[in-house]
């Protein structure tokens, strides 16, 4: 029966009802968490019966009764992951095929990762990190004491094929663990510079109050802290090879978006390391733009910084201690 089906299976039934270029349409108005379920759902789904679709059709207004035959669709991760691409426009869907690796600790830091599970069983361990992203899970892994590292590595190269549903229910509780630990780990390391990237992830006017707020309590906090933000204007101190990083990692799209409020110092710096060809074009383009929204263009600046301080966590670009911060 179709009421036996989530809310999410029941979208992703007809996004395969549908088809692929309607389903793509459909899935770039959805948010980054509807399409992380509806994804889940499809990988999950398997053979649905043409009575199911149909009477799931029929729910949502009979959007099909022009329909000359019963349809019969299966669901499952490659399809899942090919309509995500179609739709996304891009081949990296990994962070939305949430259900053969743990999202749970995406936004927590490797050192942090470290203090969850550093009492758990190195099975536990290994699991935990075969299922994390690589980048991320290469860095914990050198956190880890001496005696651990090569005994989880093994581990994890002697892991199988791991059941879906284990997957999904120990995300499920190192989501709930971070929840409580999050805060706990930061205090315990000095959270200064979390906090800092924190604020640099806000648009200009909602750090600028934070801070604020700050100095009133803690004048020797909050200059702490301003001396470790980093922002959108922070850029033209980058170095040309950190800036060619940040290049690779962002659309010319969200470029074009972030530079319509920015210094001529820093749209100096950002085209000295572009081809002359690519800045060429790029110019065009963002002159023929017209006027945008500043809410727009403030978060365009604020995707480029968090993107900034994700590849300074991975060691790929230097923000915050390079000689030009001394």
């Amino acid at each position: 029966m179709s009421n036996t089906y989530t809310r999410e299976e029941k979208i992703a039934i007809l996004l395969l009802a549908f088809g692929e270029d309607i389903a793509a349409e459909i899935l770039r108005q959805m948010s980054k968490d509807e399409v992380k379920h509806v994804a889940s759902a499809m990988s999950r789904l398997g053979a649905v019966d043409a009575d199911i679709v149909d009477k799931i059709i029929d729910e949502f207004h009979d959007l099909l009764t022009h329909k000359t035959a019963p349809i019969r669709v299966r669901g499952t991760r490659d399809i899942a992951q090919h309509m995500l691409q179609k739709a996304l426009k891009t081949d990296d869907v990994s962070r939305y095929m949430g259900t053969n690796r743990i999202d749970a600790l995406d936004d927590i830091a490797p050192s942090m990762i470290v203090a969850m599970i550093k009492q758990e069983h190195p099975q536990t361990m290994a699991l935990i990190l075969a299922h994390l992203d690589a980048s991320k899970a290469s860095a914990t892994i050198k956190l880890l004491p001496p005696q651990l590292r090569s005994t989880v590595l093994y581990r994890i190269s002697q892991l199988g094929e791991v059941a879906q549903g284990a997957v999904i229910e120990l995300n499920q509780v190192l989501r709930e663990r971070a929840a409580h630990l999050h805060p706990l780990i930061a205090m315990q390391r000095g959270g200064t510079k979390s906090v800092s990237q924190i604020l640099a992830r806000l648009d200009s006017a909602s750090a600028k109050k934070l801070l604020e707020e700050l100095e009133s309590r803690d004048p020797k906090l909050a200059a702490e802290i301003r001396s470790q933000m980093f922002t959108f204007e922070d850029i033209a101190r980058l170095s040309d090879h950190d800036i060619k990083e940040l290049l690779k990692h962002i659309s010319l799209d969200l470029l074009k978006l972030a530079l319509k409020k920015s210094t001529d110092t820093v749209r100096s710096r950002i085209f000295s390391n572009m081809s002359e060809r690519t800045v060429k074009l790029f110019k065009e383009d963002w002159e023929a733009m017209g006027k945008v929204k500043v809410t727009e263009v403030e978060d365009a600046q604020r995707k480029i910084t968090s993107k900034l301080l994700e590849l300074n966590e991975e060691g790929a670009v230097n923000l915050f201690d390079s000689d030009e911060y001394v």
